[in-house]
């Protein structure tokens, strides 16, 4: 079984990906691939730079680069949690894949934006609201293939989770999923 998902910022695509590796699921996160690669290309790693050398890199690379170096580390002996799904392209391609199935995350962004804060933000990750709200909107609706578009890519999803409660209410909603997917 290969689980992606996609979702807004801070919905809870890691805590999501820990609750499954706990159960035996291998993480493989595009983010971290992009991580990888701007790093390589000697681009200091920032939310903005993440966003914008991500939409740079699909435009050279091609819209399903970072999902083809996913689907690379994939083995059948595992089942995998592929995180950090912002494209279409990225979508389109891992959506080919036999025993794939795609969950997109949301929460309320005044939540979403108090679990950055709570957390700590990471890679200059915005500081007020506005500003959250503001770097989200360049996230969500893009019409290029190669752009980030989470909303785009949430209505491709088999499955929605609303991440709204605490975390043992959101591991209970993760369960009723995978019971619901492994029927």
């Amino acid at each position: 079984m290969i689980i992606g998902v996609t979702g807004t910022l801070c919905s809870g695509k890691d805590s999501f990906a820990d609750y499954l590796m706990e159960k035996g699921f291998v993480h493989i996160s595009l983010a971290d691939l992009l991580r990888e690669e701007l790093k390589n290309r000697g681009v200091k790693v920032t939310i903005e730079n993440l966003r914008v050398w991500g939409n740079k890199i699909r435009e050279e690379r091609g819209s399903d680069f970072l999902s083809k170096k996913a689907i690379e580390k994939l083995s059948h002996k595992n089942n995998f949690i592929i995180t950090s799904i912002r494209s279409l392209g990225e979508a389109s391609a891992l959506l080919l894949l036999k025993n794939f199935v795609l969950i997109g995350l949301d929460a309320p962004s005044n939540l979403r934006f108090n679990r950055m804060i709570k957390r700590g933000k990471k890679e200059n990750e915005p500081s007020t609201f506005e500003d959250f709200i503001e770097f989200e909107n360049k996230q969500i609706n893009s019409t290029a293939h190669t752009h980030q578009n989470l909303r785009g890519c949430m209505n491709l999803a088999h499955h929605t989770v609303v991440n709204d409660g605490d975390i043992d209410m959101f591991h209970r909603k993760i369960d009723s999923l995978l019971d619901e997917i492994f029927r």
